[in-house]
């Protein structure tokens, strides 16, 4: 599945309230506020690896990073950016230096590459909460974007998965919750979590 197909399948179950005048604007700090519960969704599993000692549930950080990806999707959606480049640039997002050198290797790179996200995602949240001049928020917000990307790319691959997995098995998972294939308000807070939970197993072995 290409970013761009992903992005049309998913942003049909987008909630679209007159909040407003500028709709843009609106979806933009849909996306950022949803980054930034997702990115704390991911820091919560690496701190439960490392410090609790807990094995990776890897079906649920497919599915952290496929919510992730859905936010991700619905800023450059309301930046009017194009999906593909963004997927494919090559950023060295890589440290080697350990941030805990006695943890296990994979866990404490998966904790490095959520820091690197949060990072990210924190100044876009300072930035749009200074109202930052839109065009400079545009160029840099392409650039973080990016680097969030890569960042997940480097995280998934800590536990052998891939962003198509997570954009495989998020699509499943939104088609299970909403029954028209669009966003319900009673469907989403009401939600049949065995069915979205099956529906996600399924997808994560399509390729």
């Amino acid at each position: 599945m290409t970013p761009t197909e992903c992005l049309r399948l998913a942003l049909r179950t987008e909630s679209k309230p007159p909040l407003s005048s500028d709709p843009d604007d609106a979806r933009i700090l849909h996306a950022l506020t949803g980054m930034g519960t997702e990115v704390g969704e991911m820091l919560d599993a690496c701190k439960k690896v490392i410090w609790y000692e807990h094995p990776m549930n890897v079906q649920n950080l497919v599915e952290e990073s496929g919510d992730l990806l859905w936010y991700i999707g619905l800023l450059i959606d309301a930046l009017h950016l194009d999906p593909e480049p963004l997927f494919a640039a090559q950023i060295d997002v890589q440290d080697t230096r350990p941030l805990l050198d006695r943890a296990d290797p994979d866990a404490d790179r998966a904790l490095r590459h959520a820091f690197q996200i949060h990072q990210h995602v924190s100044w876009l949240l300072h930035a749009k909460g200074k109202d930052a001049v839109k065009e400079a928020f545009l160029f840099t917000a392409t650039l973080r974007i990016s680097a969030i990307v890569q960042n997940l790319k480097g995280l998934l691959l800590r536990y052998e998965r891939t962003l198509d997995d997570a954009m495989n098995a998020n699509i499943p998972k939104l088609e299970a919750r909403y029954t028209k294939q669009q966003f319900d308000r009673v469907q989403a807070l009401s939600r049949d979590l065995d069915r979205e939970a099956v529906a996600l197993a399924e997808g994560m072995l399509l390729k």
